[in-house]
């Protein structure tokens, strides 16, 4: 009773992940932001690898074809043999996603860095398929390095990692080595045109004794100013006369 309660709500959940509705508010921009990454060459390409490898025909829609993650799991035992122990070949929602969680094992441990791969839910509810086939195109670069892989190559070969060992006696001569700066030299750098004179012109200004203001000049009478002569004083009237007697002038 308890299996095939089990089995009924593995199926309705298989019927729920098939049939996902359209998208809308800030699903519908995802789904158009990762519509704009799909590169159509890449997918091709990585269909053709897999092909190469599993002898599996991947027609139809590539998501799909990868969804059970049985293909993903042979591709990586072709790459690297018994890398996948155990191929789930069930309909079960949870057991093709196991298959896709240990394809991402395996592709791990060829090499190929976490952040390169894809999540589960990328590839079985297609929530992200451009991320799924740079995945592909990163395992194919990392089979690339493999020791005894011989397979068709999928994208530029990585380069080869130069790692240089020192000695503990010549990482303390480097420490001790002089430098360009301890000894004076700045690469043939001078002070030339590095002074600033500006401060100079604004101190000789500065000191520079200030014209004085012209002075008014002023004329013989009070406020009287200007160069002009004064005007003449007004001749005071006559006097009148008076005469020994009153009344007579």
């Amino acid at each position: 009773m308890g299996t095939r309660t089990n089995s009924r709500c593995h199926t309705h959940f298989t019927q729920l992940m098939a049939n996902r509705g359209p998208s809308y508010g800030l699903d519908a921009e995802l789904a158009a932001k990762q519509a704009e990454k799909h590169d159509p060459k890449l997918e091709a390409e990585a269909k053709a690898w897999i092909s190469a490898l599993t002898g599996e025909s991947l027609n139809g829609n590539f998501m799909e074809a990868l969804k059970d993650g049985t293909v993903l799991c042979k591709l990586a035992n072709a790459i690297k043999p018994g890398s996948v122990g155990k191929i789930n070949t069930g309909s079960m929602a949870f057991k093709q996603m196991e298959n896709i969680n240990a394809f991402l094992t395996a592709a791990t441990n060829i090499g190929v860095p976490k952040n390169d791969l894809f999540q589960t839910v990328d590839l079985y509810e297609a929530q992200n398929p451009p991320q799924v086939v740079l995945s592909i195109h990163a395992l194919g670069r990392q089979a690339q390095k493999l020791p005894g892989y011989s397979g068709p190559a999928l994208g530029p070969k990585l380069a080869d990692s130069n790692a240089r060992n020192f000695t503990q006696e010549q990482l303390n001569a480097s420490k001790a080595a002089p430098t360009k700066i301890s000894q004076g030299s700045h690469g043939g750098a001078s002070q030339a045109g590095m002074s600033d004179h500006s401060r100079e012109i604004v101190k000789s200004n500065a000191m520079a004794k200030p014209a004085e203001p012209a002075q008014p000049k002023y004329g013989g009478s009070p406020g009287n100013f200007g160069g002009a002569a004064s005007a003449p004083k007004p001749a005071s009237p006559s006097q009148p006369k008076y005469g020994g007697a009153p009344g007579n002038f």
